[in-house]
């Protein structure tokens, strides 16, 4: 976001809000008002890590699905876990 507002001809910001767990660990100064993204007034990123907070969390190990065959090559797992996903091939 701040590289963002020094940017005089950026397009646009994208956020994801985060939950109340996340914003209790990671405690941030910017605000929204207004539709608009407002990035408060401490230094840095304005994100400041609440370790107590944090230590009620521990971590778990979890895997995401990886995109490899049984033989090492890279293969779209989207695709075959979205039946619905429909591709188009646009011929001029």
């Amino acid at each position: 976001m701040h590289l963002a507002m020094y940017i005089h001809n950026v397009g646009i910001q994208e956020y994801m809000k985060h939950g109340a767990k996340t914003d209790s660990v990671f405690e941030q100064s910017f605000t929204w008002n207004d539709g608009m993204l407002h990035p408060g007034n401490k230094p840095g990123l304005g994100v400041e890590l609440n370790v107590d907070e944090a230590g009620k969390y521990p971590y778990e190990t979890a895997y995401l699905p990886y995109n490899r065959l049984a033989d090492g090559t890279v293969h779209d797992w989207y695709r075959r876990h979205s039946p619905r996903l429909v591709t188009e091939r646009i011929i001029e």
